[in-house]
């Protein structure tokens, strides 16, 4: 080997490193190109597309084929992404699937594999500057490609991109790409440490370990100080819990959402009925971890934190305490029974009545006697009330004791305040509980049809 050539290796070999941003470089060439454009701010060679300015010619004809040719020829074999340039597949490999980020922020701790990008988080994230404001909405970016793509997608619904299995579309290739690997493939390459759930987007796991394990939730809803790790968990609550935009219908039951993924959960654990996750302690199935986690907690060991401010009653998730509110308190019962007329506060509480009721389907047996039930809570119930006797409801009136607070409830308003709502059609006895006149038109009319 030539002193020349063996020179020009050992240069190769060296890798310059920038000595204002500690950038790599592959040559000594690229690093003087990278000082003069960079640093010295010097672009001469403009794009005559789109009029955007390069320190380089090299630069600039990468730009255009990426860019207006959309030629991505590198792709990365781990999660198919796609590039435009050799050396950003390299950066994208050593960055996100080697996990190599020496760039750490000294205020949150999150890392990134270049300076530069850590230097656009701080000065967006912590510094809030976004100089880039829509003029359409209040959003703004730290980048103008974040503010092109934001009015392209958003505003002027440009999302040219549509997969071929499901209606979904795209205004960003990579992003149908990543939506039929993760959605339709099942490709989730990038899984935490800890809990071991799959993603198929590095951005997504990293919110979940932000979230979920560091407990960092920096977006809080000014409606009902709800705390989210990423903004647009926040965006998605706000449409549909507060604004109640729910797009996304069943097309198997009249069950809506807000989210698209809980559609896809429903779908998946209530009508496949695919679920994976077992409880260890009794025979629940669960289609996502995290329900299992809630099964347990308010379940098995009882953390019950949401209480309610008009009644005693208690809930282990919010949700459930806000479906009590409007349908107990509030009496908001939409669901009706076209059979019966009975309304209920959740399309699903509608389901398991016309099941148990109209359709007399009662797979739930005790074990211990013969009585059956149409709902599982409702032998959980019997058991405890019946069978072991835990009766922790009692009358401040006549010092009886009941299993449920609904049982209380109704001995109170039959007994100590005469109500009688329901009527027999045939004669004029009136009763406090349904079951009660269901037993009088058994035992005493048997044989007489109703009016």
């Amino acid at each position: 080997m030539s002193m020349k050539e063996d020179s020009k290796t050992s240069d190769a070999k060296e890798n310059p490193i920038c000595p204002i941003c500690s950038k790599a470089l592959s040559s000594k060439k690229y690093l003087k190109i990278h000082l003069k454009t960079v640093h010295e701010s010097s672009k001469t060679f403009k794009c005559q597309i789109c009029s955007k300015a390069f320190g380089g010619k090299h630069y600039l004809k990468i730009h255009v084929e990426v860019v207006h040719e959309k030629l991505k020829p590198y792709e990365c074999q781990l999660c198919f992404t796609s590039f435009g340039h050799k050396g950003h597949l390299s950066s994208h490999i050593r960055t996100v699937h080697e996990n190599l980020k020496q760039f750490e922020c000294e205020l949150c701790q999150a890392k990134f594999g270049h300076k530069g990008h850590l230097n656009s988080h701080i000065r967006t994230v912590h510094e809030n500057l976004k100089p880039f404001e829509c003029g359409t909405c209040p959003a703004k970016f730290g980048g103008s490609g974040g503010l092109k793509i934001h009015i392209r997608t958003v505003h002027e619904k440009l999302k040219q991109f549509e997969c071929q299995l499901c209606p979904a579309k795209f205004g960003l290739i990579g992003n149908l790409k990543t939506h039929i690997k993760t959605v339709h493939e099942n490709q989730k390459p990038f899984q935490c440490q800890i809990c071991r759930a799959a993603f198929g987007v590095n951005g997504s796991l990293q919110g979940h370990i932000r979230a979920v394990h560091a407990k960092l939730k920096s977006f809080q809803c000014e409606i009902c100080s709800t705390k989210f790790g990423q903004s647009c968990h926040l965006n998605t609550r706000i449409k549909a819990v507060h604004e109640n935009l729910k797009p996304f219908e069943c097309q198997i039951c009249p069950a809506i959402f807000g989210i698209k993924s809980n559609l896809t959960t429903h779908i998946r654990t209530v009508h496949i009925n695919l679920k994976q996750f077992d409880c260890q302690l009794c025979s629940a199935k669960f289609g996502k971890n995290g329900g299992l986690k809630l099964h347990i907690e308010t379940v098995h060991e009882n953390l019950k934190p949401f209480q309610c401010q008009i009644c005693p009653a208690i809930f282990g998730i919010k949700s459930n305490l806000t479906t009590h509110i409007t349908t107990v308190h509030e009496n908001l019962k939409r669901f009706e029974c076209q059979l019966c007329q009975a309304k209920f506060g959740q399309n699903g509480s509608l389901k398991l009545h016309f099941e148990a009721v109209h359709e007399n389907l009662k797979p739930f047996q005790c074990q211990i006697c013969p009585a059956i039930f149409g709902i599982k809570s409702n032998l959980s119930t019997h058991i405890r009330t019946v069978h072991n006797q835990l009766k922790k409801f009692e009358c401040q009136l006549c010092l009886a004791k009941f299993g449920t607070r609904d049982s209380l409830r109704k001995h109170v308003e039959a007994v100590h305040e005469n109500l009688k709502p329901f009527k027999c059609q045939i004669c004029p006895s009136k009763f406090g509980w349904n079951p009660n006149l269901k037993r009088h038109v058994k035992t005493v009319h048997k044989f007489v049809k109703p009016h």
